[in-house]
């Protein structure tokens, strides 16, 4: 005999087709952006790249394809001089090179960044990514225009402080030997600071406690050299013990053997700022509360709720809504708008009332221009609901729908209850004629 088996493979094959479209949509990405990308396995063979970075590193893709070892790219690129300007060229160990930086990339523990300068003169800053399962990722970068742009801010340094005089901001020029600032205009009266020394260690004194690690964190690698530009924002202490908030800038001049001498920048007032911002976070705050408010509100209401914008948009609804509609669940994303919901609820055929076609000329015209009239409409799944809608002072719609099938079912038995009863006495006036006629007097009951 034969044995047939018929399996349902259809979830199988649409995740499939989504893996298939994911993959697309990655490589076309993968692809398209403007870095190099490199990925290492754990066996140090190269898993994949882009076409960015074939080009970058001038690499054939006879020598990127296959999953080839890692160091075969790295052979290659020592072959054609790539690493002479590191010492590496003639007859440097390129093999002992090799295996340092697969040993520097094995003990990372996090992501760091360094740049290169290829023979060409093109500067990429890599950054270096480990994966917990042995390998990398990195990322190649062209940084080539933005030194030069660097470089020249550096060589623009004084014509930029002209503009800073045009500004409502004090500029300060601090020797950093002497530890003592020197001023176009002595920025002190009127703002707070008058019994500041003008020294830079008494200008770190005031900042407010919990600025000074990120202050002087920045101010320290600008020293170093870490950091182009020292830029910080913080709290100061004026001399009344109140805070206001400062933004500071400087760049660090340098000497012989690049030796710090003067850092040149200015100081702004952010205050007020710093205060809208907080008012604006705490604006965003009161309104995330009140719209969860409102969320917890209209989910205690025990009939179904749904809003609209000015825009006629959906924004949201409760869940008894969607227990009222359940056929229409699965299309309340945030932004539908109410004609494309209607038109949704009508190819579904979510109400089958007898008039159902006047009765939705009338759900729309009251949606539109709603009056607070109330429209009962019957679901096709036998729920009769009763539909009103009211207008927001933002121009919105609120829309209440409520399950009144219970209500419906007893004015229905209410009617066949008084129709029994109309029966009945009707047949009870006929009975009594009949029988004074036969008798001639009233029926003894």
């Amino acid at each position: 005999g034969i044995v047939g088996v018929r399996t349902d493979v259809t979830e199988i094959k649409h995740a499939q087709e989504e893996l298939a479209r994911a993959k697309e949509t990655l490589e076309t990405t993968f692809n398209s952006v403007d870095q190099g990308i490199l990925m290492v396995d754990g066996e140090y063979r190269i898993a994949a790249y882009n076409q960015r970075l074939a080009e970058l590193l001038d690499l054939p893709k006879a020598i990127l394809d296959g999953n080839p070892a890692w160091a075969k790219g790295v052979r290659y690129s020592f072959e054609q001089g790539e690493f002479e300007a590191m010492g590496l060229g003639g007859d440097g160990n390129i093999d002992a090179q090799i295996d340092q930086w697969i040993e520097e990339r094995r003990n990372l523990t996090e992501p760091v960044t360094h740049r290169y300068r290829r023979p060409n003169g093109v500067e990429l800053e890599i950054w270096t990514n480990p994966f917990s399962t042995g390998g990398w990722v990195q990322v190649y970068s062209d940084v080539t225009e933005r030194n030069e742009a660097e470089e020249a801010l550096r060589e623009s340094e004084e014509r930029y402080a002209l503009v800073f005089q045009a500004t409502r901001d004090d500029l300060y020029d601090l020797d950093l030997e002497t530890d003592q600032n020197y001023f176009p205009t002595d920025p002190r009266p009127g703002t707070g600071f008058e019994s500041w020394d003008g020294s830079g260690s008494a200008w770190a004194e005031r900042v407010h406690p919990d600025d000074q690690e990120d202050y002087r964190a920045h101010y320290v690698a600008a020293l170093k050299g870490e950091e182009e530009i020292f830029s910080s924002e913080y709290r100061m202490r004026q001399d009344d013990g109140s805070w206001r908030w400062v933004s500071t800038m400087g760049v660090v001049k340098r000497g012989p053997g690049g030796r710090a001498l003067r850092m040149i920048g200015s100081n702004a007032d952010i205050n007020d700022r710093k205060e809208a911002e907080q008012a604006l976070k705490q604006a965003q705050e009161e309104t995330a509360a009140a719209r969860d408010l409102l969320s917890d509100a209209i989910e205690s209401i025990p009939d179904g709720f749904i809003i609209y914008d000015a825009e006629d948009k959906f924004v949201l609804c409760n869940e008894q809504y969607k227990d009222i509609l359940p056929i229409l669940a699965d299309c309340l994303e945030p932004g539908i708008t109410y004609d494309k919901f209607r038109v949704m609820a009508e190819k579904r055929k979510q109400f089958t009332d007898a008039d159902a076609a006047a009765n939705r000329r009338a759900t729309v015209e009251e949606h539109n221009n709603p009056s607070g009239r109330a429209i009962l409409r019957q679901t096709n799944t036998g729920v009769w609901v009763q539909c009103k809608d009211q207008r927001t002072s933002a121009g919105g719609i609120v829309g209440v729908r409520t399950d009144v099938t219970e209500i419906k079912h007893a004015q229905e038995e209410l009617a066949r209850g008084k129709e029994i009863l109309e029966t009945t006495m009707n047949s009870i006036d006929q009975a009594v004629p009949w029988s004074m006629a036969t008798t001639g007097s009233l029926p003894t009951i």
